[in-house]
Formats: C-alpha cells, structure tokens, sequence
C-alpha cells in the first residue's frame, strides 16, 4: 500500500513536471529553478541543484539550486567538478550515488572532506537518448533520516523524466533562438540592401549598374555612387574583410563616413 501511494505520487509529481517544463514563456533557467522547487517540497529535501553541461563553454555548469543562497551569478562560478568529488564520480561512472554514511562514501573511493556531516544524499546523472546532460543533487532529508530504498528508487525513475524534458527544452530554446536569429537576419539584410544604391545614373555623361550578393545574409560588400553635382558623380567600390554580422557592420559604419566625406570635399585622395 505504501509503495503504491509512492508510486502515484511519483505520476503525479511528474505530470506536474511536464507542464511546467512545457511552459514557453519561461526561460530554461526559470524552468529549472522552478522544477527544484516543485522536487525539494514534494521530497521533502533541504537542498537541490542541477549541474548541467554547457556545449559553448564546454564546462559541466551549475544551472539551478534551491535551499542554497547564492546569487545565479555567482553560482555560476562554482566549478561544480571541482568541488564535488561525488559529482565527480557520477560524470564518470554515469551511475547514481547514494549516500547515507561516510563509509559509504568510503566504499566507492570517494574520500570525504573533512567534518563530513551529510547523512543523506543522492546524486544521480540525467541522461536522455544516450546523451549525458548533466547531475542532480538532493542532499538532507528534512527528517533529517537517510533516503529509504523507495524514495531512492522514485528518486532516480524522476531523474530519467527530468532528462528527457530537459533536453526537449533545450531543443526548443535552441530551436526558438535560430529561428529568432534567421528573423534578425533577416531584417539586418533588408537595411543594408536598402543602403546599397537600387537605381543608378544612366545619361549621355555617365552609365553605371552595380549589385551586391554576399556570402551569407548580410556581408561587407559595398558600392555606392553619389551625385555632387549636374557635372560630378563619386563613386566607390568597397570589400570589408571578412564575411556575415561583423563585416555589415563596418559596411554601414563606412558608408556613413564616405557620405559625410564626400559633400565636404572632391578630392578622392583627401577621401
């Protein structure tokens, strides 16, 4: 009776999980400091934290904490690896740890700082798809008695769960921040094509055409012809080194300086 009240606990605890980690408004971050707060109430654990990997920084990173006061910022220069020896060991065993004494910390190589007082604590790797994301730390009861065999159990059954969100959610940031990106792009091609001249002086004196296409959406190809005068025309033909954002921006930054050059001098020398 007691394993089946745990175990529609468990179902329960995790449809509230997928709606929240389902929730599009919230940030993974938010989502994450959120589903720490839903697992430490429902447990009934003082302290929970998510160590997750970072793919830019290449670093095992701690993205959430409950029961611990500090700041996001200055979580996040924890080394976490570092730190934790268990942690440690559950990256490279990718293999839950279940901690109730120091000896059995001692059992599995683990060599315990000093003054070592946690009686219960479990860490356990999320995986998803054969893809380690990261570990999950639960550490002391608020009974203040060692984790029991089903809680342990329901604790990793959640940990599966967790990972599988988690990697959807990342999938999704991942997916709603290109599409952003492609969006900003986008936008960034059209005003700098609107910067490149789309109508060119064709007379008796003077015929000229030109276009640009770069590489990517926006790149540092620049043209551009002004009219000073019914008699004088100053044109220009540019290639910024390299390619994409960065080269756009000094495109446009230039064009600026040689329209402003060109109205207080004639000299191409002097320009």
């Amino acid at each position: 009776m007691h394993y089946n009240k745990n175990l529609k606990d468990s179902i329960t605890l995790l449809t509230k999980l997928s709606f929240l980690l389902a929730k599009t408004e919230l940030s993974l971050y938010k989502k994450l400091e959120e589903v720490l707060d839903i697992l430490s109430a429902a447990l009934k654990v003082k302290r929970c934290s998510l160590i997750l990997y970072n793919k830019a920084t290449q670093k095992y990173e701690m993205y959430a904490a409950t029961g611990i006061n500090i700041p996001f910022e200055e979580m996040q220069k924890i080394d976490p690896v570092k730190d934790s020896q268990i942690i440690k060991y559950v990256i490279e065993k990718k293999e839950p740890i279940i901690v109730c004494t120091e000896e059995d910390m001692i059992k599995l190589g683990i060599k315990p700082k000093k003054n070592y007082k946690v009686q219960s604590f479990i860490s356990v790797p999320l995986i998803s798809n054969g893809n380690f994301l990261g570990v999950m730390n639960l550490t002391e009861t608020k009974s203040e008695k060692p984790f029991s065999k089903v809680e342990a159990h329901t604790i990793v059954i959640l940990s599966d769960h967790i990972a599988t969100t988690i990697e959807n959610a990342q999938l999704s940031e991942e997916v709603f921040k290109n599409r952003l990106l492609s969006e900003q792009l986008a936008l960034a091609k059209r005003v700098q094509f609107s910067l490149i001249p789309d109508s060119f002086p064709n007379n008796d004196k003077i015929e000229a055409y030109g276009f640009t296409e770069p590489t990517f959406e926006v790149g540092g190809d620049y043209l551009d012809i002004l009219q000073i005068n019914k008699d004088e025309f100053a044109f220009i033909v540019g290639d910024v080194s390299g390619k994409g954002i960065p080269a756009s921006l000094v495109m446009t930054s230039f064009r600026s300086y040689w329209r402003a050059l060109v109205k207080t001098s004639t000299s191409p020398k002097k320009i």
